[in-house]
């Protein structure tokens, strides 16, 4: 019994010692260690942002000294992963009024995205209005363009990014390359039809230093992309959209 006394009080001195460390260290000294205690090697996607805020931190928050800064550490250290999503339980914010049927852009609410400096949104290239029947008449690749205006305006947050990403992507369940293709060769016309093109007056100009066309088994590394390599359909739509898209920096 006296040996589990002193074992507690050992402990208790220890934790004591440790909180008063914590609270005498600047906050660039505590950044620098959460930003290596939370680094997630597979960024924070939005289909998991739930599950790594309660694993990851909510712990760290529990620490009163470290409660503030512990949010900037989460976002600004990994890449966030924010895409639509055909379901709606748990979302990170919001279902935007007017979306086609059961899609939804997730992402982290505008109170901590300010901490974002990398972002890849997970665009859907397919348009299944046929499947889920649009509301308003709006399909979904007219839909995700809105909302890339928006976050182009500023309306969604993510104001100090650093790098942004569009990745267009297959919807999981999809296994037809031909449909991924014949979908791919409709969005520079459907950029068009919603009044983007690839003219300076024109383009959806976001407010990050660096943005980055990422299209689906694209592998080339040349600069600019060789029409004679093995993905040369990725590489010409890496080009063909990275026109409509810029920055103002």
């Amino acid at each position: 019994m006296p040996d589990t006394k002193r074992y507690q009080t050992s402990t208790m001195t220890k934790m004591h010692n440790t909180r008063a460390s914590l609270e005498t260290m600047p906050d660039e000294i505590l950044l620098q260690i959460l930003n290596y205690a939370l680094i997630l090697p597979r960024g924070i996607h939005f289909n998991r942002w739930h599950a790594l805020k309660e694993l990851r931190l909510h712990p760290v928050r529990c620490i009163k000294v470290l409660s503030r800064i512990s949010p900037e550490a989460f976002y600004g250290t990994n890449v966030v992963t924010i895409g639509p999503s055909n379901f709606g339980s748990r979302r990170m914010e919001e279902r935007r009024s007017g979306a086609p049927d059961r899609l939804y852009i997730q992402y982290p609410p505008t109170a901590v995205n300010h901490w974002v400096r990398r972002l890849e949104i997970a665009l859907k290239v397919e348009d299944f209005s046929y499947r889920y029947p649009p509301s308003r008449n709006e399909c979904q690749t007219t839909w995700q363009i809105s909302w890339l205006k928006r976050l182009a305006a500023g309306h969604c947050g993510f104001l100090q990014l650093v790098r942004l990403s569009l990745r267009f992507d297959m919807w999981p369940n999809s296994k037809d390359d031909g449909d991924f293709w014949d979908a791919m060769a409709k969005w520079p016309g459907k950029l068009r039809e919603n009044g983007v093109d690839a003219t300076p007056g024109s383009m959806i100009i976001f407010r990050a230093p660096t943005v980055e066309i990422v299209v689906v088994g694209h592998r080339c590394t040349s600069e600019p992309c060789s029409t004679a390599s093995e993905d040369s359909k990725a590489c010409l739509y890496v080009r063909v959209l990275g026109r409509f898209f810029g920055t103002r920096h």
